[in-house]
């Protein structure tokens, strides 16, 4: 099932599903903003998204896996309990050249091309559910087979590729390619049909990806509506997801022992945990007149002992002439 955020955030801040942090008495109806999300069956709007890492180990840092998508999200169907949406990437361009981990991402970008996803959304425009999983499931299968075609020409051995599969089967399971090929929409339409009050965070309780493959983090996330630009039509929202420790410990040393076998001892297990921290950011600019995001620009953080990765992502609307 997709994040409950994308449910939750629905209902008005203050109800027993969200708790307001912020304190003082009631908000001024001019402080509330709706943001609206009335679309018409055939609206489409053009996107670009952008892609890159960032790692930092000391002095040393290299970016990496930099790209640039063209995407177009149309709206499809219309119901009582939500919309139909259509997500299409039209055009994929690898600006770094792949490495190895990243050879099967490269690989379901080729094979994406071109398909529309069929995103089931509630009356909001939060993501619910990928409608044709299916071809989704069907698109990964061929990048992995493809990629270990590709691995085998280049010298990998019959254990080696055995052993890979494996790995790729226990990885990518119906419930990881679902979130997989919706993580980007999750992320651009998350706030999207909410109500919220000026610098009136909003927290929750979540899940964050998690980095090592496997069950995602049990996290806490916050939301807030920064400002309203009234000559602009347009409201600034930002969210951060912090890593709920106590919660995530037991699937961390999890991966951590899958991950990272050469412990020794206890004390270098814990150790490690407590030099690994995770989160995740965004900024959202909302056009108030049409209730499509304007750009999202969104985060993540993972740091383990001195090394530091950042994978940001950033997806902004083709501005209409």
């Amino acid at each position: 099932m997709i994040q409950a955020r994308a449910l939750l955030l629905k209902f008005v801040a203050g109800t027993a599903a969200l708790t307001v942090i912020a304190a003082g008495g009631p908000t001024a109806a001019a402080d509330v903003v709706d943001l609206p999300s009335d679309w018409q069956v055939g609206e489409e709007i053009q996107l670009v998204m952008t892609r890159m890492q960032l790692q930092e180990r000391g002095r040393l840092r290299q970016v990496f896996g930099r790209s640039r998508t063209v995407i177009s999200l149309e709206v499809m169907d219309k119901f009582p309990a939500g919309y139909l949406m259509g997500w299409t990437i039209e055009a994929v361009e690898l600006i770094d050249p792949p490495k190895e981990a990243a050879l099967i991402a490269a690989r379901v970008g080729d094979l994406v091309r071109g398909v529309r996803l069929e995103i089931e959304t509630n009356p909001g425009g939060g993501v619910l559910s990928l409608r044709n999983l299916e071809e989704a499931q069907a698109l990964i299968d061929a990048a992995e087979f493809n990629l270990l075609e590709e691995l085998k020409a280049n010298g990998l051995t019959q254990i080696q590729s055995d052993r890979i599969a494996a790995q790729l089967e226990k990885i990518f399971d119906a419930s990881f390619v679902e979130q997989s090929f919706l993580r980007q929409p999750e992320q651009f339409m998350f706030p999207s049909g909410g109500r919220f009050a000026v610098r009136r965070p909003v927290a929750y309780d979540d899940f964050l990806a998690n980095p090592f493959g496997g069950p995602p983090f049990p996290s806490t996330g916050t939301i807030e509506l920064m400002g309203v630009d009234v000559g602009r039509s347009s409201a600034l929202i930002e969210w951060r997801q912090t890593l709920n420790r106590e919660k995530s410990r037991e699937l961390l040393v999890d991966a951590l022992w899958e991950f990272a076998a050469e412990f020794d001892t206890k004390r270098e297990m814990e150790t490690m945990l407590a030099q690994i921290s995770v989160s995740g950011d965004a900024t959202y600019e909302y056009d108030l007149k049409t209730g499509w995001p304007r750009s999202v620009v969104f985060v993540r953080t993972m740091t383990i002992e001195d090394v530091r990765q950042v994978d940001r992502t950033e997806i902004r609307r083709l501005e209409m002439p």
